[in-house]
């Protein structure tokens, strides 16, 4: 595999997390327009969904990375954010590397959120909201011809399970 292509997968870490942190700042003015009087519940799930929309508009956003926030959709219980890489080809990428990257990746988000989960409003009332609604976020990567490269799912145990270690 070419170093390039290493190095770009490896980007996708830090255009996750910047991708994470720009949803917490948006639900964080979603939250403010929020009635007092709703139910807590529904106005938890009308804010993901909100989050989603406020988010779709802003989108596409290039990290300058090579690597690009395509979409952000709400499926059902599932957040999902898309991604491509504008440099690379899914045919120049092995299996060890992409299985290296998804784990990296995944924990690399978790860890970044947890750690500012307190000290953080937005952090907190997102990781909360997807935890109380059963909501997962699914992150899928595709290359510069839109074919898929690989995805992992961050699932409300993962971050409950994270919260309890901290």
């Amino acid at each position: 595999m070419k170093k390039s292509s290493i190095k770009q997968l490896v980007y996708a870490l830090l255009a996750a997390v910047v991708a994470f942190a720009v949803s917490f700042w948006i639900s964080y003015k979603s939250a403010e327009n929020d009635s007092a009087d709703s139910d807590l519940i529904i106005v938890k799930k009308q804010s993901v969904l909100e989050i989603v929309a406020q988010l779709k508009s802003m989108l596409p956003m290039e990290f300058g990375t090579g690597i690009i926030w395509t979409d952000v959709t709400c499926e059902n219980d599932v957040v999902i954010y898309d991604y491509i890489y504008s440099d690379l080809y899914a045919s120049d990428v092995d299996q060890d590397t992409i299985d290296w990257v998804i784990a990296n990746d995944k924990q690399e988000i978790i860890n970044k959120q947890v750690a500012v989960y307190d000290s953080n409003k937005d952090t907190k009332d997102w990781i909360d909201s997807l935890i109380e609604n059963r909501y997962k976020v699914q992150y899928r990567y595709c290359d510069c011809e839109y074919e898929y490269i690989y995805s992992f799912t961050i699932y409300p145990s993962d971050w409950e399970d994270a919260l309890e270690w901290r």
